[in-house]
């Protein structure tokens, strides 16, 4: 319930770090294990985000070997000059991609999701022992100074 609590609408971003905090306080092993996952992980999201966001077009570029992909967020920008606001929209980049790069995504999404199921058997634990605390917590009533 806490993990859906705090991850349910999060951002990809906001979910790396809070997993980051959180390893902090689980022992050294699995601090290092989930700086391992967020190595591989945090430059992917980029290219994430346009498979997320992204309008693709595979019409074009196809004979070439490439794809080209649109982020489809619009991006604002605001500046002032003399005491007037400008604010502008712009569109997203477009990106070409090789089939080449889109198998090494491919590749490190897989690694990403290894390392992540090798942090299973601890993040199940973690859960398990969190459940426990709460349900001690609740048999005896909140201590002075306690979260719960």
């Amino acid at each position: 319930m806490l993990a859906a609590t705090l991850l349910g609408r999060s951002s990809f971003a906001r979910n790396l770090e809070l997993l980051e905090n959180i390893a902090k306080f689980k022992g050294r092993i699995i601090e290092a294990r989930v700086k391992r996952l967020l190595r591989v992980a945090k430059p992917l999201r980029k290219e994430r985000n346009l498979f997320i966001h992204g309008r693709w077009d595979l019409s074009q570029l196809l004979d070439e070997g490439k794809v080209a992909v649109t982020d489809a967020r619009v991006q604002h920008e605001e500046s002032g000059r003399a005491g007037m606001r400008i604010m502008s929209w712009k569109k997203g980049t477009c990106h070409e991609l090789t089939y080449n790069e889109l198998r090494e995504f491919e590749t490190q999404v897989m690694r990403a999701l290894k390392l992540a199921r090798e942090l299973l058997p601890a993040a199940l634990l973690f859960h398990c022992e969190a459940v426990a605390q709460v349900q001690r917590a609740g048999e005896r009533g909140p201590a002075r100074g306690e979260a719960f």
